[in-house]
């Protein structure tokens, strides 16, 4: 239409400051899991209040398939988590032939319930000695996945009383939330399990890659070992010892990050304050721009939420929910290319031939029907916020 630059819906924040250290590494010729990855996980646990645990691995969804491994929930376990997620959390179960079941979100922030899964656990599931077992089938319920969408934390507090009560693990996917914080205290550092994703879109970028972090002692060394086909050795201890032998404990995952990739993420993690700042001055000017159009809501954010704002999810009024795919036609006609998170978990081909149960979640359908996502990222100038802000108001006008 013009020569205005395309938006796209995110860029990574990414200058010499990265390519320095990527090419430092190569010319170290150690590329693999070393001292880079290492020094990462330091790093990270100290941006985080000086947690206990952090391993580095090769994605958000390998973090997830490393902490159902190590805490031994597989074939014939159930997890609850939430079908309005990208897939990935729910591959993970399947592939180790665990049972998801599936609770509603809040209306407001998109986040699992604290009150569904209760309900949920009430009606489906009875405790028989120290466990919760389905009432039906047997099958022991292991764990609750919320995720924090868009980066605003779930109610942590929340479902650490479920875990207590019920004697359930509490595994947070924290794929959008890395430079988030929870009344105060940094999303990673609620003594949970917690996966973070650095694929290319995310707040801190590594390209592709993820960390696991559990404010726990004692467990660094068997996620490490999870995360390396369960071997006792990694190539650098291997390599530092002046012995190549190792043994197998058990049979682990290939999911150990490199040291290319935790370079650029140590640059990253420096930047990620800022680059947090940066996105909640455009998110705070969507909403002085969005907020008085009566056909939209704005994201609504709780009072105690510091969120990352990964993404800038905006709801279309509910009589207005059939317009949303002409909203994105006429956003990209102008060269703005928005998205839609997520098409539920339960809307998908495979779901639909998986024999499992479909799930009744009328919350999370209607806000599936009325939500696109803007673009936001941290390098997006004024002009361009401007030309957002502009075209969503002259789709409705």
């Amino acid at each position: 239409m013009n020569n205005e630059r395309e938006i796209p819906f995110s860029e990574p924040f990414i200058n010499e400051d990265e390519t320095d250290a990527v090419v430092r590494v190569l010319k170290s010729k150690w590329i693999t899991t070393g001292d880079e990855v290492r020094q990462f996980e330091v790093e990270m646990k100290a941006y985080l209040g000086g947690i206990k645990a952090a391993v580095a691995v090769c994605s958000g969804t390998a973090a997830i398939d490393v902490i159902l491994g190590a805490c031994g929930i597989g074939a014939g376990d159930e997890v609850i988590t939430t079908a309005y997620s990208f897939v990935s959390p729910v591959l993970s179960m399947l592939h180790r032939g665990i049972i998801p079941v599936f609770a509603d979100v809040e209306d407001k922030t998109f986040n699992l319930s604290v009150h569904e899964v209760e309900g949920v656990i009430e009606s489906r599931y009875q405790m028989k000695n120290g466990l919760m077992r389905n009432r039906l089938t047997g099958r022991t319920l292991k764990a609750i996945l919320p995720v924090h969408f868009a980066g605003q934390p779930a109610d942590i507090d929340g479902f650490k009383r479920l875990g207590r009560t019920y004697h359930v693990h509490i595994i947070e996917d924290a794929a959008h939330a890395v430079g988030s914080r929870y009344k105060g205290q940094p999303v990673g550092a609620s003594g949970n399990p917690v996966c973070f994703s650095f694929y290319s879109n995310k707040n801190l970028t590594t390209g592709e890659g993820g960390m696991l972090v559990w404010d726990r002692r004692g467990v660094e060394k068997q996620l490490r070992t999870w995360s390396l086909h369960g071997i006792s050795k990694s190539n650098l201890e291997r390599y530092q010892s002046g012995l190549p032998y190792y043994d197998v404990i058990f049979p682990g995952y290939k999911a150990n990050m490199g040291d290319i990739s935790a370079a650029l993420g140590r640059v990253q993690l420096r930047k990620l304050d800022d680059i947090t700042a940066r996105r909640e001055e455009t998110a705070q000017v969507f909403n002085r721009e969005l907020e008085n159009i009566p056909q939209v809501q704005i994201p609504f954010i709780h009072s105690h939420n510091q969120p990352s704002r990964h993404l800038y999810p905006l709801l279309l009024a509910t009589e207005q929910a059939h317009r949303r795919d002409d909203l994105i036609r006429f956003l990209r006609a102008r060269d703005i290319f928005p998205s839609v998170h997520f098409i539920p978990v339960h809307h998908h081909t495979f779901f639909k031939r998986s024999g499992l149960e479909r799930p009744y979640l009328p919350v999370t359908d209607d806000l599936f029907r009325r939500e696109i996502s803007l673009p936001l990222f941290p390098g997006m100038g004024g002009e361009e916020i401007a030309r957002v802000t502009d075209a969503v108001k002259a789709f409705w006008a």
